[in-house]
């Protein structure tokens, strides 16, 4: 387990504060409830995650993090700052600053895995990509299936995006097979 990524660092805080927050509660009688129960589980698992799966980190601990941020799961006791907003106290969601915290230098640290993970999440997969730029290429080439080659030679020299660019190329290209 390499030290040095962070994901390791909020890993070894969580771990630090926990270890701090139980004997707090049990020297100061504080009873622990399921959510403080379920951050030791939690953690737990995504200390095994990083141990056997280090690739699978990251992803664990984005999840863990946000179960924290809204309090199921709960990493410290005697510095616990929520922020409760709600209609009434049966309803009564909350956010865990410490979770927020981590949660937040961990995005920003790792703002690349971020964006790739939500572009999985609600982007494109490959093929619907290619699709698109093929569907873009074809509008492109009955677009410019009237024009001359004179200005399709014209229209290559200026900057066009690159399914203009391919479309005219294979335009150029038929024309020159159809001879």
């Amino acid at each position: 387990m390499n030290l040095k990524k962070i994901e390791n660092i909020i890993i070894l805080t969580l771990w630090i504060s926990l270890l701090a927050s139980f004997p707090y509660a049990f020297f100061t009688n504080y009873q622990l409830f399921l959510s403080d129960y379920l951050g030791l589980v939690g953690l737990l698992i995504v200390t095994a995650i990083a141990i056997f799966f280090p690739k699978l980190t990251f992803k664990g601990l984005i999840i863990l993090l946000v179960l924290g941020l809204f309090n199921v799961f709960s990493f410290i006791y005697f510095f616990n700052i929520v922020f409760y907003f709600g209609i009434s106290s049966i309803i009564s969601p909350s956010i865990q600053l410490f979770s927020l915290i981590l949660l937040i230098i961990l995005v920003v640290k790792r703002g690349d895995k971020i964006s790739g993970f939500f572009k999985i999440l609600f982007g494109r997969t490959e093929k619907e990509t290619l699709d698109h730029k093929n569907q873009l290429k074809n509008n492109f080439k009955l677009k410019f299936a009237k024009l001359t080659d004179q200005e399709i030679e014209k229209k290559l020299e200026s900057k066009l995006v690159e399914e203009a660019t391919q479309a005219l190329i294979e335009l150029q290209q038929e024309r020159k097979k159809e001879l």
